[in-house]
């Protein structure tokens, strides 16, 4: 994130996935209050919508946020080493 941030000028808010889950209301929030939208309540019930969703990730569009996807790269640890050693 340090390298877009220097490289892009644009503004950007940074939030980590396990932030939005524990607190997604606040989060949302900060959200929003960064794109200087107004605040609707629909957006902690996305899940809720009923729209066509046609990409891949459909099936996780219809589950609220969760705690299911953290942590999961860990499985994958063992073929990460060459990128986790560049960190």
């Amino acid at each position: 994130m340090d390298h877009w941030a220097s490289a892009l000028p644009l503004p950007m808010l940074e939030m980590r996935y396990e932030s939005l889950v524990d607190d997604p209301k606040q989060q949302i929030d900060r959200m929003i209050d960064f794109l200087g939208l107004e605040s609707d309540p629909h957006c902690l019930r996305f899940h809720e919508q009923e729209r066509a969703v046609l990409t891949p990730s459909h099936d996780q569009v219809r589950r609220p946020l969760n705690r299911q996807g953290i942590g999961r790269w860990r499985s994958y640890q063992h073929r990460l080493g060459p990128v986790l050693a560049a960190f």
